[in-house]
């Protein structure tokens, strides 16, 4: 299960020097935008959307509504939060401001929230939405490389083209000259494709430029409106959501 204080995890490069290139074919043919009508957090379609969506089981009926505080940096991500989801103009695609970057220490909510916002996503019927852990989608995409490269350009395609794409705890993975390519390719093709992308991390913009790519960052930088930071407790260690 993902949480915020992931451990890094090593992602070596392929042995063959391979990038992944986007096809995106199979996710774009099953593609849907919002709908009036929206799942009813008990109907079969949403909790079946939910799983393949590889949302954490403990997340699954996340609400921000749900995020109790009276931390004022907290409020400022919930606010920012629902502000996302209010300006979409139903997620439309092309947004100059689509995305989400939320940093912070472990366990101020940060994952609790985007992934409250990838649930109304799929309660309101857009599809494809996925998570992913950062270091496991790169250990994926690595490992696919390793088998054959069909599957790690599946596992790349899987995280470009979908229509909303939660990436968790970006910067967590082991910095290398690999990682940060992949990273900004899968960002660049996100954002030319002006697809909504809901990111969270332990460090800032420019501690990402540092560590990793300053072209990442600058796509990053480029989309959100702007970086919400969390400075708070640790909900985990007080028992909170």
């Amino acid at each position: 299960m993902a949480t915020d204080e992931m451990a890094g995890t090593g992602c070596e490069p392929p042995t063959n020097g391979a990038t992944p290139t986007s096809s995106s074919t199979d996710t774009r043919r099953s593609r849907s935008r919002p709908s009036a009508e929206a799942y009813s957090p008990d109907s079969p379609v949403f909790r079946s959307r939910v799983e393949i969506a590889r949302i954490p089981p403990c997340y699954r009926r996340a609400k921000l509504d749900d995020l109790v505080t009276e931390n004022t940096w907290e409020k400022l991500m919930i606010d920012g939060c629902r502000q996302w989801l209010a300006d979409q103009q139903y997620l439309k695609r092309g947004n100059a401001a689509n995305w989400v970057y939320i940093y912070g220490g472990p366990g101020t909510g940060k994952t609790y929230a985007v992934c409250a916002l990838a649930v109304e996503c799929i309660r309101r019927r857009v599809w494809p939405v996925r998570f992913w852990p950062v270091p496991e989608l790169f250990r994926a995409i690595a490992e696919g490389f390793r088998r054959d490269e069909a599957a790690a350009r599946e596992a790349f395609d899987l995280a470009v083209a979908c229509e909303v794409l939660v990436l968790d705890d970006i910067g967590a993975e082991r910095d290398s000259a690999w990682t940060g390519e992949q990273l900004y390719l899968l960002l660049n093709h996100r954002d030319g494709a002006g697809l909504p992308t809901l990111i969270t991390s332990s460090g800032s913009l420019s501690d990402l430029a540092i560590r990793f790519s300053e072209r990442a960052a600058s796509r990053i930088a480029g989309r959100v409106k702007p970086p919400r930071e969390v400075i708070g407790r640790d909900r985990r260690k007080d028992g909170a959501t």
